[in-house]
């Protein structure tokens, strides 16, 4: 993995960012990612999806001083928990505008109007992401029913 990492980056732009996706388990080893972060310059950035992903954003913003860019997908059930760890983004899927203010709402200290406007879209990712194949269909589905909305 390492060594792929590597081959890539030195093709790629200088900014790179590792996919952690394992939806079953714990993924690639924090020790594996700390070194690719401190050794390979383009390694800037990591999108942890793993199960539990709380205890990896923890790890990972500890070794390195959170320096590492460390974002969430999968686990957006625990984006309060991710940005109380001081995760810095997530993966929005169709639920930009909620996310946002969910995340400036924390960030600018108001922790509780952040939990409750995140408690509001619980059931929608309660039900979309009970399996990866409900939430690719599901969030399809809304951002094609916007895109017919916003062309009426």
């Amino acid at each position: 993995y390492a060594r792929a990492v590597r081959e890539v980056a030195e093709t790629a732009p200088a900014f790179l960012m590792l996919q952690d996706w394992d939806p079953g388990g714990q993924g690639v080893p924090v020790a594996t990612l700390v070194k690719l972060f401190e050794t390979v310059e383009a390694v800037r950035a990591v999108k942890v999806e793993v199960v539990p992903a709380g205890r990896k954003y923890s790890e990972l913003l500890a070794a390195t001083g959170g320096r590492l860019h460390v974002s969430g997908g999968w686990a957006v059930m625990q984006m309060i928990e991710a940005l109380d760890r001081g995760v810095h983004a997530f993966m929005p899927t169709a639920l930009n505008a909620i996310y946002v203010r969910i995340y400036q709402l924390h960030t600018a200290g108001q922790r509780q109007a952040a939990r409750d406007l995140f408690d509001q879209v619980l059931p929608i990712l309660a039900f979309s992401n009970q399996h990866l194949d409900i939430s690719i269909h599901f969030f399809k589905r809304l951002l094609f029913a916007r895109m017919i909305r916003s062309a009426v």
